[in-house]
């Protein structure tokens, strides 16, 4: 922050390496005396705020270790997790991997006793924080509005799905009966009224989202999640890619399609294996690799759906860390495929994008971002997306050139350095809003 008194620059320094504490600051006073020809500076320590505000994350399944860093950073920082999926997931071991500084409270539990569990934890504790951050709108987020409304404590909900379409694609693909899914949808249905009415704030990911909670309250707004970190996922050399594959341990003169998304109903893998095996039957020397936690379950779809010869060209890995170790299979792949019927925002293939490596994505939900910088193809469409591929080998410097205009986009738009300064800002007036 730069201030002037009597034609002299001030310059205020928040800074943690003060004789005192982190609620001080540094001013230098300088003056350029160019009758004398010399400068001089001297340094006054005041008081400043520059506390972080208390803010609790309540997280109902799993979360993203980059979203945690993010609000780390922020924030003094909570997270409240059902341990079971906190330790099933690697976030315990991402976290102390990053070595991210952040409270931790692990609930043990089913379903039912993690509900029970968690809303005395709030009732104990929630005197102690300023906000509360509900992840998504569902029973999870009924806990935080309860508390919230006996604490008087402003509850932020940050909503990263459409619950009710990820939910409807059970049925769509045969997994539930019609009368469960009228069931599900009406419990969604009720649960994302009644949290979007007790929430202060409503934020979606991206703009897709934000319309969505906007139909659900008028106190609403976007957020861009954990952004894109385009200083780790940035262009490499492509000659750099035969020393990744060999450490990688990945086939170096095939076609690498990846596969970077979990394994589930509304992800649609099928189309990604059947629109693979198709530019293979047509001279694409191609493989397919899925980096996710279910990605045996993967191997044994591939060989449910009968596709010829899958163990010659489907491979799956455990997932990897996103901050560490993720880039490198970007870099090591020809393209990256995103086949969902439903998507928030899609930030994996903004992270593709910003490595230079060619997407192709079905134009639904959040991923109709894309447009420009992607290959963007119909839902459920093998033959759109074996076009898509054998396009992006035939024109490598087009899709190249195609991918680092969407990095630029990125940069502008999605950068994690924007994603923090927004959410901080709007976390910050909520709270200071809530006190008035």
């Amino acid at each position: 922050m730069k201030c002037r008194r009597n034609d002299q620059p001030i310059h205020l320094i928040h800074s943690n390496n003060n004789p005192f504490n982190n609620s001080w600051g540094l001013i230098i006073v300088g003056s350029v005396l160019t009758g004398f020809g010399y400068n001089y500076a001297r340094r006054v320590w005041i008081k400043v705020n520059t506390k972080k505000f208390r803010v609790l994350f309540f997280v109902e399944g799993f979360t993203d270790v980059r979203f945690v860093r993010l609000l780390a950073q922020a924030f003094d920082l909570t997270l409240v997790v059902p341990e079971r999926q906190f330790c099933e997931s690697g976030l315990d071991l991402r976290i102390a991997k990053a070595q991210i500084p952040v409270q931790i409270s692990k609930i043990r539990g089913g379903r039912l006793r993690y509900q029970l569990a968690s809303l005395l934890y709030l009732l104990r504790n929630l005197k102690n924080f300023d906000c509360v951050l509900a992840q998504e709108l569902l029973r999870g987020a009924l806990n935080v509005s309860i508390a919230t409304r006996i604490w008087r404590k402003p509850m932020i909900a940050l909503v990263a799905t459409d619950a009710t379409e990820y939910f409807s694609y059970r049925h769509i693909r045969g997994q539930i009966s019609a009368f469960q899914d009228r069931i599900g949808k009406t419990a969604i249905w009720v649960l994302n009224h009644l949290n979007a009415r007790a929430a202060t704030l409503c934020l979606g990911v991206g703009p897709h989202l934000e319309k969505v909670v906007h139909r659900l309250t008028p106190r609403s707004g976007s957020f861009l999640y954990y952004g894109v970190d385009v200083d780790t996922y940035q262009p490499k050399p492509s000659s750099s890619r035969d020393v990744l594959r060999s450490r990688l341990k990945l086939p170096d003169d095939q076609f690498i399609v990846l596969l970077a998304s979990r394994i589930s109903h509304e992800k649609d893998p099928e189309t990604a294996l059947r629109g693979v095996a198709l530019a293979r039957r047509r001279g694409l020397n191609a493989v397919l690799l899925n980096l996710s936690g279910g990605f045996e379950q993967f191997l044994n779809l591939a060989q449910n759906l009968g596709l010829k010869d899958t163990s010659d060209w489907v491979m799956g890995r455990q997932a990897v860390h996103p901050l560490l170790e993720l880039p490198d299979y970007f870099h090591a792949s020809d393209a990256v495929v995103q086949t969902s019927l439903a998507e928030g925002f899609g930030l994996s293939t903004w992270e593709s994008l910003c490595c230079g490596v060619p997407v192709v994505a079905t134009a639904t939900g959040g991923l109709t971002e894309l447009k420009g910088f992607a290959q963007l193809i119909p839902m459920r469409d093998p033959e759109a997306l074996a076009q898509a591929l054998l396009w992006i080998k035939e024109n490598p410097a087009a899709a190249k050139q195609q991918a680092l205009s969407g990095r630029e986009e990125a940069v502008r738009r999605y950068s994690t350095n924007i994603a923090l300064s927004d959410l901080q800002f709007k976390v910050n007036q909520t709270i200071k809003a809530s006190r008035r």
